[in-house]
């Protein structure tokens, strides 16, 4: 049970089919998207709008597990766990409890402590320390295992696509995350952004950000400037197959978060999430910040990107020094080791 169909989901749902070939898997989603199509021959989607539309698939299902995996709040997880009486796994994307005590929403942080104490199991991308940390908090007993995303071939490339740069010389960057929107209080990560976006600009890169169907209307306040410049693209949303192909073409991926400038507890600002897998994945190297310490040991590790440790306004300057080809032959190396 989703949201919507994630990339992640995907990936679990290919890997277990390796495990499993005859598994038989349903997704039960709230809103169709764009990896609906993608997720179909691995699964039977069906969807659900009301709580009693959603008790009703439940209890149609003979299923060995129902997995609950929840992007943005645990409350998601609340209705299905009180639904069904079955096995019931949770896949949380993030842990509400890795916000300090300062910044943690009471009711949040309730319903996932609900949620933690009544599953059988528990997977997701933090490090081990820091859900024993909840362990001790909480007191939820069950199997937590990490499993961060990977590289996962089925998916893709089908093709690598003719360079961007080699058509109009220039070298182009690829940016498939979140960004804060018009009127949205400005996430304390995203702080430096319009500054890094801006310093990429000036210094010759186009800037192709991926926005979930946004217009530069959009788009926050503080990127008005970067926004307005002539080698700024809004690209339409992509199901992840077909995304893989499309960054085949850009020269670097753009992973480059203030973690620090979040309150986190000890341990969980040693995560992992899917939008660096993808860069790698489609053989793009990456720019990350040394805040997000999982992304600076693997980019180190095969040299596979630009671990910027400068002040945001030198981001361009700083990546036009790096050798792009060896990057890029480091993110082929992680894709075939991750």
């Amino acid at each position: 049970m989703a949201p919507g169909v994630a990339p992640e989901l995907v990936k679990d749902m290919v890997v277990l089919r390796r495990l499993e070939p005859q598994l038989r898997c349903v997704v039960l989603t709230m809103h169709a998207g764009p990896n609906d199509v993608l997720a179909g021959p691995l699964a039977e989607l069906r969807g659900w709008r009301t709580l009693g539309e959603l008790a009703t698939e439940l209890a149609s299902l003979e299923a060995r597990s129902l997995v609950t995996t929840c992007r943005g709040s645990s409350r998601y997880a609340l209705a299905p766990g009180a639904l069904w009486s079955g096995r019931f796994v949770y896949r949380p994307y993030p842990f509400a409890h890795r916000e300090s005590d300062g910044k943690l929403d009471a009711l949040e942080a309730e319903s996932e402590r609900w949620v933690l104490n009544r599953a059988d199991a528990v997977y997701h991308f933090f490090a081990d320390e820091a859900v024993d940390g909840l362990r001790a908090q909480l007191g939820f007993r069950c199997p937590a295992a990490a499993i961060p995303p990977a590289c996962v071939p089925e998916l893709g490339p089908s093709a690598v696509r003719e360079r961007l740069a080699g058509l109009d010389g220039s070298p182009h960057v690829a940016y498939v995350a979140g960004f804060n929107r018009r009127g949205e209080q400005l996430a304390p990560y995203l702080e430096t952004l319009p500054a890094k976006l801006g310093s990429l600009l000036e210094a010759g890169y186009h800037v192709h950000v991926y926005g979930r169907g946004a217009s530069a209307d959009d788009f926050h306040e503080s990127l008005a400037e970067v926004v307005s410049h002539p080698c700024f693209h809004v690209e339409p949303p992509r199901a992840f197959d077909e995304l893989l192909d499309e960054l085949t073409a850009y020269d670097w991926g753009f992973y480059d978060f203030d973690i620090d400038r979040v309150g986190m507890r000890p341990g969980f600002e040693r995560f992992a999430s899917n939008g660096f897998y993808t860069y790698l994945q489609a053989g793009v190297p990456v720019i990350v910040s040394p805040t997000t310490p999982t992304y600076t040991e693997l980019t180190e590790r095969f040299g596979a990107g630009l671990v910027f440790a400068g002040a945001p306004e030198a981001l361009g300057a700083a990546l036009a020094q790096v050798d792009a080809e060896a990057a890029r032959a480091g993110a082929v190396q992680a894709r075939e080791h991750l």
